[in-house]
């Protein structure tokens, strides 16, 4: 008795200390200690049973019991579990996509929601985009009618807006693949503005219309040619049957012009297209003008030419018209002025090489706006035969387009013809020349 009375004084102080490990959740041990493995504070530990502080050499280990009513001598306090404070607003991992792409793998009912929402906002796009693909793909096909319709009707207006010339039966039937066009330059002032800051280059006092280039333009499927005629050339005229310049044979309207080209060089004409001069320095313009490259300064005072450095000049619509219209034609070499000694040769050969430039600059050509600004030029001063139709412009674009004609000069000599000075044609070397543009005779 006294042993159990000793044992039953002892138990309330180890179950009073027990309880309060427990409540508490202190060890006295380390959680890391090689002796209690996996032990970590605020978890319940259970005493083995066994023996003893006496049978273990070691520090004794305390025994958790439940102690009584009877033991203890009053009720004792259910163990407490140890508070955990609350976590507000915890935030979802989907809240940081960021940190879900730096290594968190998310569960797959969340990639499923991930997916439908990608898939959602793809069709929502599609949605929007839908009305406005139907609208853009309906409407396209209309916009390339209505395009491709304006053009057309465009291009109608133009060439049927031309002045047309009635050549009677001066033109030959077209046959074979090689076409004659017969191009004049008048000199015709009509139109011409007088308040124009270049004005004094075409001038206004000239009356009428006279021929001041005349040019056989030949076009076959893979070639062109293309051979001034000098206006100072002595031939017959064909209405007058008189001998005279063949310009003056212009004076007689152009089916006159055409007839006598016929008669005196044999060279068939198919086609006719006359420029004035107003038209021709607009139709410049419209191009943005037009680069002639010049071995040495330039003066002609005469036609108002004046190009103060050598080298490639970018000539306007007036600076153009006096380059083809120079007759004194007077570079300035180391200081020195120097007149072309060739007079017409020179100038028609300035002439060839000035619409060949032309021709190229066209060939170039793919703003349309640009174009239409030519065609408007074109309009105010050109005139072409009954015959001359939109296929036949367009023919003739295209075989020019990027092509550079042959250049033919045709041979003269000087004459004197009643106290004027005039050209005649140089036999046999003329008549080679003409051959090559169809002549048969």
């Amino acid at each position: 008795m006294v042993h159990s009375a000793h044992a039953s004084s002892s138990r309330p102080i180890h179950s009073l200390q027990d309880s309060m490990v427990q409540t508490l959740g202190v060890s006295d041990q380390h959680p890391n200690h090689p002796q209690h493995p996996g032990v970590t504070p605020g978890r319940r530990r259970v005493a083995e049973s066994g023996a003893g502080a006496a049978s273990s050499p070691e520090r004794p280990q305390r025994k958790v019991v439940q102690s009584s009513s009877a033991e203890v001598g009053h009720s004792a306090s259910p163990p407490q579990q140890p508070v955990v404070p609350p976590v507000l607003n915890q935030p979802r991992p989907q809240d940081f996509p960021d940190r879900a792409a730096e290594g968190a793998t998310p569960s797959p009912g969340r990639r499923a929601r991930s997916r439908q929402t990608t898939t959602t906002a793809k069709k929502s796009k599609l949605r929007w985009l839908r009305p406005k693909l139907r609208w853009f793909f309906l409407y396209l096909p209309m916009l390339c009618l209505l395009l491709l319709g304006g053009v057309g009707f465009w291009a109608w207006s133009t060439v049927n807006g031309l002045y047309r010339v009635d050549l009677g039966d001066s033109l030959a039937p077209e046959g074979g693949d090689f076409v004659n066009y017969l191009i004049v330059g008048s000199d015709s002032r009509d139109g011409i503005d007088p308040n124009a800051p270049d004005v004094g280059v075409i001038g206004v006092d000239v009356k009428g219309r006279r021929s001041d280039t005349i040019i056989v333009l030949r076009v076959g499927p893979e070639s062109a040619q293309m051979m001034s005629i000098p206006r100072d050339l002595w031939v017959t005229n064909s209405e007058t049957g008189k001998k005279g310049r063949i310009n003056g044979a212009y004076n007689g309207g152009p089916a006159n012009l055409v007839k006598t080209v016929t008669a005196n060089l044999g060279i068939p004409i198919n086609r006719y297209l006359e420029v004035d001069f107003v038209s021709f320095a607009g139709m410049v313009d419209a191009m943005g003008g037009i680069d002639i490259d010049f071995p040495h300064p330039v003066i002609d005072p005469s036609s108002g030419l004046k190009i103060g450095t050598a080298g490639v000049n970018r000539l306007d619509g007036a600076q153009a018209l006096a380059y083809v219209r120079s007759r004194h034609y007077t570079e300035l070499i180391d200081g020195t002025p120097t007149q072309d000694p060739r007079a017409d040769i020179g100038r028609q050969e300035r002439q060839q090489k000035f619409i060949r430039t032309v021709l190229s600059g066209l060939g170039a050509t793919r703003n349309p706006i640009k174009l239409a600004r030519i065609a408007g030029a074109a309009t105010e001063g050109v005139r072409v035969d009954q015959e001359l139709g939109l296929s036949d412009l367009f023919s003739l674009a295209r075989r020019l387009s990027g092509s550079t004609p042959e250049t033919v000069v045709l041979p003269t000599r000087g004459a004197n013809k009643g106290g004027a000075s005039v050209l005649e044609l140089e036999m046999p070397q003329a008549l080679e020349a003409v051959q090559r543009f169809g002549a048969t005779g």
